[in-house]
């Protein structure tokens, strides 16, 4: 018998938090397709000195990339005698199940070279572990 074991974690996307003037700034496309301007940012302009901008603090529609994580275990037990004291154990394990990637935060910064750029990724690839376990 192969005994199988998952888990998953799936979120939403986060806002993102840009305190500043603004017109319009949502720009359609995929993440892969947005990781050099994830939001229109010519739109936002520095406010004058001691005044707040009109960006609200959290934009409903600025937000990060959300998280799909999956990882996954299987093993089965191979026994040598008939009342099972010694038995091998196989074991395969993997983290980020379907290599999927999860893209950092934009930078937030105005006035920054990667003002609006995606230049980070904030998960590990997929990463695969292989075990025997003897027990007597």
């Amino acid at each position: 018998m192969i005994l199988l074991n998952w888990i998953t974690r799936h979120e939403t996307n986060s806002h993102i938090s840009i305190a500043y003037k603004f017109k319009a700034k949502h720009i359609s496309g995929s993440a892969q397709q947005r990781l050099g301007e994830w939001f229109n940012t010519a739109c936002f302009t520095q406010p004058a000195s001691f005044t707040f901008g009109n960006e609200p603090r959290n934009d409903q529609t600025l937000r990060a990339n959300g998280v799909a994580n999956w990882d996954a275990s299987a093993y089965k037990t191979f026994s040598f005698t008939h009342n099972e004291n010694v038995n091998l154990q196989f074991r395969a394990e993997s983290l980020n199940l379907f290599n999927r990637v999860q893209f950092g935060y934009p930078g937030l910064q105005q006035g920054s070279s990667n003002f609006g750029i995606v230049s980070s990724q904030l998960n590990n690839p997929r990463q695969l572990q292989f075990s025997l376990r003897l027990n007597y």
